[in-house]
């Protein structure tokens, strides 16, 4: 009976234990990954053109960096501010006032930003970026 009883313990602790790494997954997924369209204003000031740093602080070769920091507009109006680096060999920085689109999540850009037309952005969050970058 002993047995059972710590048979059925453990394998409800393993089961509890499952279910976390589970809902970590879940959760790190959403926060990072599971992207909404926003637009964003590049500001007037263009930041320093930079060489390249990797994660580990390593230069990259052959390889310049602009690192900006965004403040991206959802559909819905909310805002999320985030840093983006735009790197290459042949990199240029964005045109000062162009507006961008992007997917981001909660913490990241997934996809782009590209450059779009003024009128690809919808007229209200257009003013909400112009107050922001004001």
């Amino acid at each position: 009976m002993k047995k059972k009883v710590a048979l059925s313990a453990v394998g409800l602790i393993t089961i509890l234990f499952g279910l976390g790494l589970f809902y970590q997954g879940v959760n790190y997924y959403q926060n990072t990954y599971a992207d909404q369209i926003a637009y964003t204003k590049v500001p007037d000031q263009v930041p320093k053109k930079v060489v390249t740093k990797d994660d580990s602080g390593k230069v990259v070769p052959n390889s310049y960096s602009y690192n900006y920091t965004f403040t991206f507009v959802l559909i819905d109006g909310s805002q999320r501010k985030l840093d983006f680096a735009l790197s290459g060999s042949t990199v240029k920085a964005y045109q000062p006032g162009a507006y961008l689109q992007a997917n981001i999540s909660k913490t990241r850009v997934v996809y782009g930003p590209e450059v779009v037309n003024k009128n690809k952005v919808p007229r209200d969050l257009q003013e909400l970026l112009d107050k922001i970058e004001g």
